[in-house]
């Protein structure tokens, strides 16, 4: 039995409640296809959106970092969905900087033919698939 942890992190933080819910739904779409092909996924945004969204003292990096570096210690390796935004993402680069210190390795996933479509027009689209590092 496969056991080793990855730790899935996107950007999330943004003015735009829309842009927000667009990198839930695809950081939630990526995580369901690791996990179908048999990988254990830990994607802290699917764990932490509904919760950010249900309360009102749970919206700062400094309050997240806390809980996300108690799962991302323990994994095997750190995977970054680059939506865009990504490299300017200070819990991602935080993540990552992490993940360096700790000697985790790091992977970096492009979703092929995912289109964002968000106030009418598309914000995003995958290009290139993959899945690894």
């Amino acid at each position: 039995m496969k056991t080793d942890i990855e730790y899935l992190a996107c950007p999330y933080s943004h003015p735009s409640s829309e842009i927000r819910a667009m990198r839930y739904e695809m950081v939630n779409k990526v995580a369901g296809k690791l996990i179908s092909d048999g990988r254990i996924i830990f994607s802290p945004i699917s764990h932490s959106h509904s919760i950010q969204v249900s309360s009102t003292d749970t919206d700062s990096w400094d309050k997240w970092s806390v809980q996300d570096f108690a799962f991302l210690d323990v994994s095997k390796r750190l995977l970054v969905l680059t939506l865009p935004g990504w490299n300017k993402s200070r819990g991602v680069k935080d993540e990552m900087a992490r993940a360096r210190r700790k000697r985790i390795p790091i992977g970096y996933l492009n979703v092929v033919g995912e289109e964002i479509p968000v106030g009418g027009k598309t914000l995003w689209r995958g290009r290139q698939h993959t899945i690894g590092g």
